[in-house]
This record gives structure tokens, C-alpha cells and sequence, in this order.
């Protein structure tokens, strides 16, 4: 005996099949048109040594990272600080950017340089303090400077303290800790007998 088609239930499911596709073409409409229009990203390429920035993407340079800007437009990009790390601001924030990571290390200071791999010489407004490169703050920053910098480059420092100075007399720091390691009494007269001091340690 011949099984009777049920033209209602038929229709039905037609019916149901053709909404489903509806509403899938409707969703990868709005994100194609819509979300993904809003999406803006900050990509970051190896030139010459030196960080660059570029808004597109070029298959010839070698793709770092591309910052995920999200939904408020990208920051901007301000500087280099090392091999690894950018300046970037974003309206009063100043952000401390691992762009081969795609990480965001700090918040919290307006200008980053690094002593060397693990500890950095962070600004807040017109002072200076260290932070490590976990974030944590191992110097509050409250030093006229910290730091000498010749010719732009970061000097005045060994393997254990730095240079800082503080109401117009230099010292120096042990920037692991923020613990004295030579008393607050050279002048910019006496600096480079700091500087020797320093260099031997003594």
C-alpha cells in the first residue's frame, strides 16, 4: 500500500528551512556589513630593525601582530621603547605595549623605558619611579629623574643601582628594590664622580 504524503507537514518543514536560511543570511549580513565595518585593528611589522605602523596589511613585510582595536578606534601608536615594545595612547592613557605578544604590560604611567629586560623607568606627569616587567611598582614615582641620558641613550646605571635625582641632588637607587645605594649629595658639578663611583661600584 502506498504511504500518503502529508502536504501540510511538507509545507511545514519547507517553510521552517526556508526561515532558518533567512535569519543565517540576515546574521552574516549584519556581521559582515555592520561588525566587522566597526572592527579596526593596528598592525604591526618589523622595518629595517625598527617598529613601524601601517593601517593595511602587506603580505611583503613580516606580520608581528595586529592590535584589536575593538569597537572605540584604535590607539595611537607613539614610539618605539625596545625590540619588543611600543608606546601607544589612547585618549589620557599611555599604554606599554608587547606588540609580539599582543599584550598590554601597563596602564598606569604616561612614558616607559627600560633599564633592561625585567625593570622599566616609568613617568607620571613630571616624575619618575621603576616599575618591573610584571607591573608591579618597585620605585612610587617621585625622582626629578632617573637616569642619565647622553646623545638620547639611557646611562648611569650598572648591573644593580641607577642613577636618580631628587630636589636637585643626585644619588643613586638599587632598582630591583628602590633601597638607597648612595647618598643624595652630588651637584651637577660632582655628577661624574657618581658616575665613576658607579662604574667601580664603590
Amino acid at each position: 500500500m502506498k504511504k500518503k504524503i502529508n502536504i501540510p507537514r511538507v509545507v511545514w518543514v519547507v517553510c521552517l528551512f526556508l526561515f532558518l536560511i533567512i535569519v543565517l543570511l540576515m546574521v552574516m549580513d549584519y556581521k559582515i556589513n555592520y561588525q566587522y565595518l566597526t572592527h579596526d585593528y593596528l598592525y604591526f611589522y618589523e622595518c629595517s630593525g625598527e617598529l613601524c605602523v601601517s593601517n593595511s596589511k602587506d603580505n611583503k613585510k613580516l606580520l608581528y601582530v595586529a592590535y584589536d582595536c575593538g569597537y572605540d578606534g584604535c590607539p595611537e601608536y607613539k614610539k618605539s621603547i625596545s625590540d619588543d615594545y611600543a608606546l601607544l595612547s589612547s585618549g589620557q592613557t599611555f599604554m606599554l605595549y608587547n606588540y609580539k605578544k599582543d599584550l598590554v604590560v601597563s596602564k598606569n604611567y604616561d612614558d616607559y623605558e627600560f633599564i633592561d629586560s625585567n625593570y622599566v623607568i616609568v613617568k607620571k606627569g613630571n616624575v619618575y619611579g621603576i616599575m618591573n616587567i610584571d607591573n608591579k611598582e618597585i620605585v612610587t614615582p617621585n625622582y626629578d629623574e632617573i637616569g642619565i641620558h647622553v646623545d638620547s641613550y639611557l646611562t648611569g646605571y650598572n648591573s644593580e643601582m641607577i642613577i636618580a635625582k631628587k630636589n636637585d641632588k643626585y644619588g643613586a637607587i638599587f632598582y630591583r628594590d628602590g633601597k638607597l645605594a648612595m647618598e643624595f649629595k652630588y651637584t651637577d658639578e660632582t655628577l661624574e664622580e657618581l658616575v665613576n663611583s658607579l662604574k667601580t661600584g664603590k
